[in-house]
């Protein structure tokens, strides 16, 4: 069915349905109500194989519809909550121009859809994304794409066993000024895609526009890539040196099948786990541990001997091993070929694992991600990981309408 311009006018909540069958978008929300805004949501919707394909005979394409298409042409918050997306031909769900208002998605699955090469689970455009406790599993397509975006957050998600061209990929709209790409506290596992298992990509168009990114305390694990598994890339100078920041992220068991080439053309000999291809990313504090893959890091962009500032800031990382040689055997940079630039990797970690004898250990509700900071698992918080919370539950115990308490890590008492 289809929402659009006054149907939801002062807001509006679509909850508890069944969206399937159809051979086009099962649901198609479009609002653009000047002046106004309203939020919207979307909870509790079964949205399952919609988007039959079919043949077009004008133009002898194949012709794909989506589970869940949104358009908020910029006018109104929109929320997805609490909701399966699976089995749809197509994206699972496509979200465009919503770029002054966040699209926030919460507690969802996106499973199994698409039928061929780019189509993803959830995939955004010139909008501003924020993805919490979702899990994006077995897309054909694809996982999870924030393209040309404003402003996109992915954190505490599931990426898991999809195909197709990435498992995550986070592009800035390159008229995009001051927003961020964040990647936080997520597991990233068991993929196999022929380009990248992780894409972080700025394009700034013009001097005056910055953009950053982080991607801190992510599991990365057991994934394969066709490419780099992991591959950053900025085209400008950052406004401060921790703009483009990757920190605290556990990189362990990847491998990434293809023989990748340098700057002058030619092969490296191998493939790589990591590629930077800008001198002002820190990449600090990670954990690093994929034998299937030659290199561990890998740069790609001209810095001959004659250019100043052609350093990496890549220290404080543990490399898989803890001698000077081994590491350097694993780092691809000036010492293959003089035209890359220097990668600072000492001071190295001498062990896979961090302390936090100051934060109790986590109290064993989280694990240690970097010295002293713990990742809490789902339902605890604080520093130490012994707060609980139980957003996972039915908007915390319902309790804005007397329904009751949150008592302990996702456990509730009701009132009577």
């Amino acid at each position: 069915f289809i929402l659009q311009k006054s149907s939801c006018r002062y807001g509006c909540t679509i909850q508890n349905i069944n969206v399937t069958g159809n051979g086009r978008e099962g649901i198609y929300f479009y609002s653009e109500v000047s002046g106004n805004t309203k939020e919207a949501i979307l909870q509790n919707l079964n949205v399952h194989n919609n988007g039959q394909s079919c043949w077009n005979p004008t133009t002898s394409y194949r012709v794909e519809r989506t589970g869940l298409v949104v358009n908020a042409r910029n006018q109104r918050p929109v929320f997805l909550k609490k909701s399966m997306i699976s089995g749809n031909n197509g994206h699972g769900v496509y979200v465009t121009e919503t770029n002054s208002y966040p699209l926030t998605t919460e507690d969802s699955e996106f499973k199994d859809n698409g039928i061929t090469w780019g189509d993803y689970g959830l995939y955004t455009y010139r909008s501003k994304p924020v993805v919490q406790r979702c899990k994006i599993n077995k897309n054909i397509g694809g996982g999870f794409c924030c393209a040309e975006s404003y402003q996109c957050e992915l954190r505490n998600s599931e990426i898991s066993e999809n195909k197709g061209d990435y498992a995550c990929w986070l592009g800035q709209y390159y008229y995009a000024s001051n927003w961020r790409l964040t990647l936080e506290n997520n597991e990233i596992h068991d993929n196999q895609v022929r380009y990248n298992t992780l894409r972080v990509y700025i394009n700034q168009r013009y001097e005056h526009y910055y953009g950053k990114f982080l991607v801190q305390d992510n599991s990365i694990r057991n994934n394969i890539a066709g490419n780099e598994n992991l591959y950053f890339r900025a085209h400008r100078k950052p406004q401060t040196d921790s703009d483009y920041l990757v920190t605290g992220n556990l990189v362990f068991g990847n491998n990434a099948t293809n023989n990748v080439k340098n700057v002058d053309g030619t092969y490296i000999g191998g493939s790589a786990s990591i590629r930077v291809d800008n001198r002002y990313t820190m990449f600090r504090l990670n954990l690093l541990d994929n034998p299937a893959n030659k290199f561990e890091f890998f740069t790609n962009w001209v810095c001959d001997a004659t250019s100043i500032g052609c350093i990496v800031n890549a220290s404080q990382n543990y490399w898989g091993y803890s001698f000077k040689p081994d590491i350097e055997d694993r780092i691809y940079d000036r010492v293959h070929n003089f035209r890359h630039p220097i990668v600072e990797w000492s001071p190295a970690l001498q062990q896979a694992a961090f302390t936090c004898n100051a934060r109790a250990n986590c109290s064993g509700n989280g694990v240690c991600s970097r010295p002293e900071k713990c990742r809490c698992d789902a339902g605890w918080l604080g520093e130490n990981c012994t707060l609980f919370e139980c957003d996972t539950l039915a908007e915390s115990c319902n309790k804005d309408y007397g329904g009751g308490v949150c008592v302990a890590n996702n456990t509730c008492a009701c009132n009577e």
